[in-house]
């Protein structure tokens, strides 16, 4: 470009920022929206977990052999657990908030995206 003005080179160099800045909201988009699935992890877990344990409460979940599979069901969801937590703090390293942008709430039907 000319320091006369380059006005052909300028609107190419406008097309190219401003393409690399959409590739940009795309992947952030898609990151959020991937990053949203821990609260989703964890809200099943919170069903698993505790339906374990109220079978374990029951004369069901004292018969043996029942009850060693399910203390292995809540071993399992424990190491889901954590591995949702580590995305959840990765989340927040990332600086991705609670406030969801339109997309987001288009990726959860119409409702806003979960909190975390």
């Amino acid at each position: 470009m000319a320091a006369t003005g380059d006005t052909a080179g300028a609107a190419i160099l406008h097309a190219l920022v401003e393409a690399w800045w959409q590739e940009q909201q795309a992947w952030d988009a898609a990151l959020r929206q991937t990053m949203m699935a821990n609260h989703e992890i964890n809200n099943a877990l919170v069903g698993v977990s505790g339906n374990v344990q109220l079978l374990l409460m029951s004369a069901a979940g004292r018969q043996p052999g029942i009850r060693e599979r399910l203390e292995v069901v809540l071993r399992e969801a424990g190491r889901v657990e954590r591995a949702a937590r580590g995305l959840g703090e990765r989340k927040a390293q990332l600086g991705i908030g609670s406030s969801p942008t339109p997309n987001e709430e288009d990726a959860f039907g119409g409702h806003a995206a979960p909190a975390a």
